[in-house]
């Protein structure tokens, strides 16, 4: 009992650990949670065979299958052709247009990865913002909103689904089968049954488990308890669509923002202020003047943060510096103004590569921004690390990150996710640029389907998957394997292209905390917690009936999933709660179901932050969103849920008594 107290804190400490690493952001979050599973290695909390169970799970494997599936999907352009096809049929009325958009993205989002989805989406809301004039900042929160919708629809439509439903299967060690026999005399006798064999009957129909016993007195026995199925979310899903897609629409209409305005490809929207590079030339006129003297600032808005010359850098009183011949300027500019400023004053851009005035003045270069996406190659790295010259034949001129002030040279900046920057492309080039997977380019998309080989496969391949699933007749993760290996074997897609598919991060980050999950139940540290939980509600719930007791735990865990889901990993919350809610229905005496979907859904559903949700930090930066907005838009659907998932989980999973003693 000492060693397991001791395994608890040490447990304990660990997640403690990668919560404060997790909310800082002070590694990546699969690094974290890598160095989370080391930590458990170091203390003998687990075993070298369950340290690596995590990457032969069936959710990460399910996961995986799923991006490579959705890969195909997106390759063919199908669901650019779709976008186009509903963008027509809104005709005049805007949000006629949008709400048709928002329902796509949402039924979308139920079957591939929801990443992917709002990645296609995010040109073409732009392009529905430029035919109707309206601001990006408008559509692009309610974009992302319908996508988290989208994943409470089926066991696919997020990982967060997938994780639970892992977890589940692998918490539960006892799924008992009992029948009545008969004797030659006619006496009836029950003899019950799990994966392993029989189980020893320990007198009035008790059978011993192992650590536990069960009655099963009134047949109310573990073998009720299934796997969840592809579409057990569906019913309460669709309710949240309906109502959050409702709701942001109203709240997109009367209450977002016009901060961003689109108007054309190479002269674009009024934006936080890109930073940018300078180099003056000796025939300059800023050479012998300072900016306050030419009212720089007051002209063009730029706001000089650094001026190196001759190796050394200055970074005070930077606007009555007298500017000297070869001096490289770094400032913040709105990117309308950047290329006036340079005409007017005789000034040269820099960017990762030095560019000569001749390319930069030709007439076959156009300006396009492109937003960072969650599965670049760039991030971490810097652009000359990258080098965009050599592979695009562009130049970038300038970044933008949406809440730090950068104040280094843009080269030697390391990117992150949702950073968008300004690149000069040769039109020539474009194209390849859209493809690439490290860039969202926020524009019109090149609309029309790409004929591969046996194209047609990758639209039929996944409603497959979900008959051949929904009627029992494969698991889901063989149907996905199977789905994957098709494409493949079929050419629909390289092997190439399924490998770049795979969001290697979100693999690493769950495989790495399905462990952790494990880890909770072996020291029974979920037991301990869920013990807790439960004393503290017996403390102040003492006068309650006991089905409004259960109904309160059940939104207690709704909400604790809900809050800290939006400053965590949502997989993170899902494996850490999971075996809490379990633990806490097994002492209870009630059927784990309404319990855990509470777990599922509350961490399913972040709408609090721009960090809670992948989707979220992706349209962040484009909408010219601020923190706060995700909190006057989210809290009040957040809570809307909460009231929702508070009534209509027990109504879907009711609460029911389990008759098994300890």
């Amino acid at each position: 009992m000492e060693n397991l107290f001791s395994q608890q804190i040490i447990l304990l400490f660990v997640i403690s650990f990668a919560i404060v690493f997790f909310v800082m952001e002070i590694l990546p979050l699969e690094v974290t949670a890598l160095a989370s599973l080391g930590l458990l290695l170091l203390f003998d909390i687990l075993s070298i065979e369950q340290a690596i169970s995590g990457f032969s799970n069936n959710a990460v494997i399910t996961i995986g299958a799923i991006f490579i599936l959705s890969r195909s999907l997106v390759k063919t352009g199908f669901l650019e052709v779709l976008a186009q096809f509903l963008y027509k049929l809104g005709g005049k009325n805007v949000w006629v247009t949008v709400s048709i958009f928002l329902v796509t993205v949402s039924l979308v989002s139920g079957f591939i990865n929801n990443t992917a989805a709002v990645a296609i989406f995010i040109p073409v809301i732009f392009k529905i913002c430029q035919k109707y004039h309206i601001s990006p900042t408008k559509l692009l929160l309610p974009l992302s909103y319908a996508a988290i919708l989208g994943g409470t629809l089926t066991l696919i439509g997020t990982s967060t689904n997938l994780v639970v439903s892992s977890v589940v299967e692998n918490n539960y060690e006892h799924f008992v089968d009992c029948d009545v026999v008969y004797d030659d005399i006619g006496q009836a006798t029950k003899i019950c049954s799990d994966d392993e064999g029989w189980l020893p009957e320990m007198g009035n129909n008790v059978y011993d488990l192992g650590d536990k016993f069960l009655d099963v007195n009134n047949n109310n026995t573990w073998d009720e308890l299934e796997p969840i199925s592809m579409f057990e979310f569906t019913k309460i899903g669709l309710i949240f669509m309906f109502i959050g897609i409702l709701y942001i629409i109203i709240v997109s209409k009367w209450f977002l923002p016009s901060r961003a305005i689109t108007t054309s490809l190479t002269q674009k929207y009024h934006m936080q202020k890109y930073l940018t590079e300078f180099k003056i030339p000796k025939e300059s006129k800023l050479v012998g003047k300072s900016f306050n003297y030419l009212k720089v600032y007051k002209e063009y808005g730029f706001q000089p943060y650094k001026i190196i010359r001759e190796d050394q850098e200055l970074i005070y009183n930077l606007n009555s510096v007298i500017i000297q011949e070869d001096d490289v300027i770094i400032g913040q500019i709105q990117l309308e103004e950047i290329i006036r400023f340079k005409d007017n004053y005789n000034v040269l851009l820099l960017s990762d590569v030095k560019m000569n005035q001749n390319e930069l003045v030709g007439q076959n270069f156009i300006l396009v921004e492109g937003l960072i996406s969650h599965q670049s190659y760039i991030i971490g790295k810097t652009l000359n690390d990258y080098d965009f010259k050599q592979k695009f034949s562009s130049f970038v001129l300038a970044i933008k990150r949406q809440k730090d002030l950068l104040r280094e040279k843009i080269a030697h900046i390391k990117l992150k996710f949702s950073d968008t920057i300004l690149i000069m492309v040769p039109k020539t080039k474009l194209k390849t640029l859209k493809q690439s997977k490290d860039l969202i380019i926020l524009e019109e998309l090149d609309i029309h389907l790409k004929y591969q080989r046996y194209w047609w496969l990758s639209i039929l391949v996944i409603p497959m998957i979900m008959i051949l699933s929904s009627f029992g007749l494969v698991s889901i993760v063989k149907a996905v394997i199977l789905g994957s290996i098709l494409i493949l074997v079929l050419k629909v897609i390289s092997i190439q292209d399924a490998y770049e598919s795979i969001d290697w991060s979100v693999i690493f980050l769950i495989a790495a905390l399905i462990p952790l999950g494990q880890a909770l139940h072996t020291t029974q540290a979920d037991i301990t917690i869920s013990n807790f939980i439960l004393y503290f509600a017996n403390t102040i719930l003492p006068y309650f009936s006991q089905d409004t007791y259960y109904l309160i735990i059940i939104s207690v865990l709704y909400f604790l999933s809900m809050i800290i889901s939006s400053f965590l990993s949502n997989a993170a919350v899902a494996i850490v709660f999971t075996p809490i809610a379990i633990a806490i229905s097994n002492y209870s005496g009630i059927d784990p179901r309404p319990l855990i979907f509470a777990v599922c859904l509350g961490a399913s559903n972040s709408f609090l932050t721009p960090i809670g949700y992948q989707t979220n930090m992706m349209v962040y930066a484009p909408g010219q969103y601020r923190f706060n907005d995700f909190i006057k838009v989210g809290l009040p659907l957040s809570i809307i849920f909460w009231i929702i998932a508070t009534i209509l989980i027990p109504y879907f999973w009711p609460i029911t008594h389990l008759d098994y003693i300890y």
